[in-house]
């Protein structure tokens, strides 16, 4: 009987206690080397601890049962653990032949298609999880990176807001929102968006990046004056003293050149890109693909 140990090995790897399951699986292998519960523990629990051995249990597992779609979605994950990522897809096909509407293959799928540069199988198959599970934000976030990295802002901004929509507390998304209008000059959308993230940033000092951004937009608009006012407001929560050389280029555009030096306009672009990078950074977690 392998039902006890299998049992146990699980109960192990629910609780996170990833070594503890994968040593409980293997040692039971060695007298059941085909039970498929152990199996699936043993690879599981091999690619949690990232061992090179978890494409071989997986690999072990579709060889007994060709349909278990588990077992090719595990057996993808572990080649990809490797580096194998066109071995991986290939696994991951096969797992979303067996199971079409699985929400984490098509995910795992779409990683691995933007992986091998196949950037619009990769936006499909996230399309489709976020079809089938409208509450994962995950996939969406997903999305929105790979429109970014591709350069397609338009479509990144469409996202961004479909995340707002859902779930209006979302810093991470706001800020995308914000920032994506601003890059594509819809400058009232983006002063909008900078305005809610001042209300919904709760972190003492974070509004000091929504100035900045405020900043960006009336200096695109020319409205000197206003970016005045915001610089000087930015002033206020700013620790390091950067808000000044912005309080300084603003007043020169509206009162004229002083006799102390004025920074450029490369370097306040550069203070202000910097600052809204740091935010980005605060909130959004860089997905790796």
């Amino acid at each position: 009987m392998t039902e006890q140990p299998a049992s146990r090995a699980r109960a192990h790897f629910q609780a996170g206690e990833f070594r503890q399951s994968r040593d409980a699986a293997v040692a039971a292998l060695a007298q059941h080397p085909d039970d498929p519960a152990l199996l699936a523990v043993a690879g599981s629990s091999s690619l949690e601890l990232d061992a090179d051995d978890a494409a071989d249990y997986f690999g072990r597992l579709v060889d007994l049962d060709p349909g278990d779609a588990a077992a090719w979605r595990g057996l993808g994950g572990a080649l990809l653990s490797r580096g194998l990522v066109v071995d991986a897809a290939t696994a991951f096909r096969r797992a979303l032949e067996l199971a079409p509407d699985d929400v984490q293959t098509l995910i795992d799928l779409g990683h691995t298609a933007f992986a091998r540069g196949q950037a619009d199988e990769a936006l499909a198959h996230l399309h489709r999880a976020a079809q089938q599970d409208p509450d994962n934000l995950g996939v969406l976030r997903s999305v929105l990176e790979m429109q970014r990295r591709l350069g397609r802002a338009d479509e990144a901004l469409v996202t961004a807001r479909e995340m707002t929509l859902r779930r209006p507390g979302d810093i991470a998304a706001a800020i995308d929102a914000a920032e994506l209008s601003l890059d594509l000059g819809r400058l009232d959308d983006a002063a909008d968006g900078f305005q809610r993230l001042r209300a919904m940033d709760p972190e003492p000092g974070h509004e000091l990046y929504a100035y900045h951004g405020l900043v960006a937009v009336e200096m695109r608009r020319g409205e000197w004056r206003r970016a005045l006012d915001y610089s000087i407001d930015a002033a206020r929560a700013d620790r390091s003293g950067a808000t000044t050389d912005l309080i300084a280029y603003a007043a020169a555009q509206l009162f004229g050149a002083s006799e102390r030096p004025t920074p450029t306009r490369e370097e306040i672009d550069q203070i202000i890109a910097s600052s809204l990078h740091e935010h980005r950074l605060l909130h959004v977690e860089p997905l790796a693909f």
